[in-house]
């Protein structure tokens, strides 16, 4: 399939300006867009024991209150309006996908469904262009509703199908859907989806935003704008009530067909200042923070109330580079910026230990992260020969957009403004412009020019399916995708698209290490660091289980008496 193909498949004509905001809003946030092929997978044996089994390793017990400090407020209910990763963290608790994470790990396990698709248990055809789902009995919506293939229809046709009678056209999550041709009910308890193209990475899909399904109930008597507001899943936990930027308060769902939760209330108190989130912890008025500020992991360390927890984490934070342009159209420039920056010294002294240096365009907790890989180790020295050699050797000047703030960001005013000193080190003048988040994306989302030559931007993925919209070049923004800075590389777009034609993960990840040696060796960014989601919580929170696509799974958690 080739880039083109590709593009047509993936934006199908059906995203305005807006819309396409919209996603930029969940990339930046980090939210998990897409994740792992059909074949990670628990086998065709995976059914409802399997996961009785997985959930009972985490069960937890108790009637307590958890309170989580969250970097920002919520979008809304509605999985069609869901982009943001601090709204993820929240309505994955009140709505379900078919499939989702097992604890831990970004391996998926049957969730409403019985078992995961594969080549193997036949729900993915020999083909790859349908996948059937055989679904979970006798569960129902918080509204009354009961789940059932015709329920999973309806719940996906209103974010992809505009002839459907309840179509959304103002949706957000329709877009990782395009491609899908048809959902259709089987019979009562079975589902089966067709593609008009190959896409390894579609089952990942059926567990992020539009995945998760909704009362048929409420899409035919709710109004839209009603969707975001109500309790309309069939998660473990119901919601209780929302008071925008003040708190978001869920109570547990005692007719919850799995594992019952071990907390009988989840609240979710946004605190957009990283010092003011973490003061709520020190007092007690939250119980656990997320985006741990790094001036405060080692007094978080020290206080024997506290833990603190870190580990692999699936986000990147890169400065995309405009590559149809002087200084950076130019493959030494490019190379040369990538030298100059300590990633080392950003990891260890302004982040404190909180990520790791990045030395490709994927973080070394994905699957597809090519180990022969070393990436751009700091040389200052080795940078300013090779803008020598480009006939840069008095350096330039130069202008980068940043934001001020906002999910997923990290410290993104510290942050750039160190990797501004380290290419000033090498004769590199970069101005700073920084933006409010939101408008920040509708800057960042028009593109690098000849004058704003570098952005700032970050993306949580688990499945490396996402570079197809920042690295091909059937993506630049003239197509509304993420490809910025214009890189293309006919090599490389023929490798992604590849990619995605081949449901084996063993073979797919070859075809992905040969991808990111060559945009390594093109250095379309300058690839930074892979934060660690570094969380703290008080020493009677219980259960907490990291997980790499940054989730949090609180049917694990309880509080200790």
């Amino acid at each position: 399939m080739s880039s083109d193909e590709f593009a047509r498949i993936m934006m199908n004509g059906r995203l305005s300006r807006r819309q396409m905001i919209a996603r930029l809003t969940a990339l930046g946030l980090s939210a998990p867009m897409a994740a792992a092929i059909a074949t990670r997978t628990v086998s065709a044996s995976g059914g409802l024991g399997a996961v009785a089994t997985r959930a009972s390793r985490f069960q937890g017990s108790g009637n307590g209150t958890l309170i989580v400090g969250t970097e920002t407020d919520i979008e809304g209910m509605d999985p069609g309006h869901a982009g943001a990763l601090a709204t993820t963290r929240v309505n994955i608790n009140v709505l379900e996908g078919l499939v989702k994470y097992d604890p831990g790990t970004v391996d998926l396990i049957p969730n409403l469904a019985l078992e995961v698709p594969t080549l193997d248990n036949g729900g993915v055809s020999e083909d790859g262009l349908t996948y059937t789902f055989k679904l979970r009995p006798d569960v129902k919506f918080h509204d009354g509703a009961d789940f059932n293939a015709d329920a999973v229809v309806m719940s996906y046709r209103r974010l992809y199908d505009p002839d459907f009678e309840f179509y959304d056209d103002t949706n957000t999550s329709g877009f990782f859907l395009a491609g899908l041709t048809n959902v259709e009910a089987v019979d009562d308890m079975t589902v089966r989806f067709t593609l008009a193209e190959p896409n390894a990475a579609f089952v990942e899909l059926s567990n992020i935003y539009s995945g998760k399904v909704m009362s048929p109930k409420a899409i035919q008597e709710v109004p839209v704008a009603g969707w975001s507001e109500g309790s309309y899943g069939t998660g473990p936990f119901k919601l209780s009530s929302w008071e925008k930027g003040v708190s978001v308060v869920l109570e547990r769902n005692e007719e919850y067909w799995g594992t019952t939760p071990g907390l009988q209330t989840l609240i979710f108190r946004p605190i957009p200042e990283p010092t003011a989130r973490v003061a709520a912890l020190l007092s007690g008025e939250v119980d656990m923070i997320v985006v741990v500020p790094p001036d405060s992991i080692q007094s978080i360390k020290d206080d024997p109330n506290l833990t603190y927890e870190q580990g692999p984490s699936l986000h990147y934070w890169f400065i995309q580079l405009n590559t149809t342009a002087p200084p950076f159209d130019d493959v030494r420039v490019r190379q040369a910026v990538n030298y100059a920056v300590n990633k080392e010294g950003l990891a260890n002294d302004i982040l404190a230990g909180s990520a790791v240096p990045a030395t490709q365009p994927m973080p070394a907790a994905n699957w597809s992260y090519n180990e022969a890989i070393k990436g751009y180790p700091y040389d200052p020295e080795k940078a300013r020969q090779l803008l020598a050699d480009a006939g840069l050797a008095d350096g330039f000047k130069t202008n980068m957009i940043i934001p001020q703030s906002g999910s997923g960001m990290i410290i993104p005013v510290q942050m750039n403004e160190y990797i501004q000193g380290n290419l000033r080190d090498v004769g590199i003048d970069v101005s700073i412009q920084s933006f409010e988040w939101v408008s920040y994306l509708g800057i960042w989302a028009q593109g690098l020019n000849t004058d704003v030559t570098m952005g700032n931007q970050s993306i949580m993925a688990s499945d490396p399916y996402v570079a197809n919209f920042l690295l091909s070049g059937a993506f630049t923004p003239a197509e509304g995708g993420w490809n910025i800075g214009y890189y293309q590389n006919p090599e490389v777009d023929k490798l992604l698209a590849s990619a995605l034609e081949t449901p084996d993960r063993e073979a797919r990840k070859k075809i992905y290490a040969d991808a990111w040696a060559k945009i390594t060796e093109d250095a379309p960014w300058i690839f930074v660091v892979n934060d660690l989601q570094p969380m703290a919580f008080k020493k009677s929170v219980q259960g907490y289980v990291t997980n790499p696509a940054y989730v949090i799974d609180f049917t694990t958690i309880s509080i200790a008496e």
